[in-house]
């Protein structure tokens, strides 16, 4: 009985410090950085996120360093535009539906 509460003490020390790590910034991988910015349940946060990512990957000369860069860039504005909309933030949600319709290669011009 000891063993088993010994192993559990140990794994708990190990697994805690590396769960909160992980919360507490966002992975180096884009696509697991975007992934990481939907795991809040709060508005708050999430736009935080959203807004942190759209930071680091959004290139202010729009050249992009592969498609996958440019679509995550994009699902991030998208998600950012409903965000500011659900909490109330018309401004910032026109500021990004502007930049979709001038950007989004997936919109006929």
């Amino acid at each position: 009985m000891k063993r088993a509460v010994l192993t559990f003490s140990f794994a708990t020390l190990i697994l805690i410090p590396s769960i909160a790590a992980d919360t507490a910034k966002p992975p180096e991988n884009i696509i697991k950085h975007y992934e990481w910015c939907a795991t809040p349940k709060d508005t708050a946060t999430l736009v935080t996120r959203y807004e942190g990512f759209w930071a680091r990957y959004h290139p202010k000369n729009e050249e992009y360093e592969d498609a996958i860069h440019g679509t995550f860039v994009r699902h991030c504005a998208y998600r950012l535009a409903a965000l500011y909309a659900d909490s109330n933030n018309p401004k910032k949600c026109r500021e990004m539906l502007d930049w979709l319709e001038a950007h989004d290669q997936a919109l006929p011009k």
